[in-house]
């Protein structure tokens, strides 16, 4: 509940990106970039470490927009044949992980 942002787009000169966030959001309770995927099998953790990369830079761009910050990434996965998934993890967990991606992608542009 407590709806920030629906299908918005953010940006940031700090990483120099631009995306469209799913959803800023409560989610229990507490302020998460949300995140909507499909999959048509059963996923692990490990298996989307870069949609949290995807989230966490979304919550770096809202902090640095709008300034307040979001600790929570929530990926919420339906699953053909099956119960959806939901991974929660947290936004500093991943910001390394978003920087040595962003580096090699620029690096082999």
């Amino acid at each position: 509940n407590n709806i920030h942002y629906l299908e918005q787009s953010l940006w940031s000169k700090q990483l120099k990106l631009a995306g469209r966030v799913d959803c800023i959001a409560e989610y229990d309770g507490v302020l998460s970039v949300i995140d909507f995927k499909t999959s048509r099998r059963m996923k692990t953790e490990e298996d989307i470490v870069d949609y949290f990369w995807q989230t966490t830079a979304y919550a770096i761009m809202y902090e640095e927009l709008v300034g307040i910050p979001i600790h929570n990434l929530v990926i919420i996965m339906a699953v053909e044949d099956n119960k959806p998934l939901i991974f929660k993890q947290k936004t500093e967990d991943h910001i390394e992980g978003l920087v040595k991606a962003i580096d090699f992608y620029r690096k082999n542009d």
